[in-house]
């Protein structure tokens, strides 16, 4: 799948809920930190509906 789109996969790991979790969570504070820190930003209405979206998607799933 990733190499049918041109990517290079360039690490993999098997994680546990936790970690899974608290990789997740970071991913969602590092975006909120940036529309934070740039909420003029032309990119930021559209930063935030996918990180909102992503964080749902996420939560639904729990």
């Amino acid at each position: 799948m990733a190499g049918d789109a041109a990517w290079k996969v360039l690490h993999s790991a098997t994680l546990d809920q936790r970690e899974w979790d608290d990789f997740e969570s970071r991913h969602h504070a590092g975006l909120r930190k940036w529309l934070i820190e740039n909420p003029e930003s032309e990119k930021a209405k559209e930063v935030e509906k996918q990180q909102k979206e992503r964080e749902m998607d996420y939560l639904a799933v729990l």
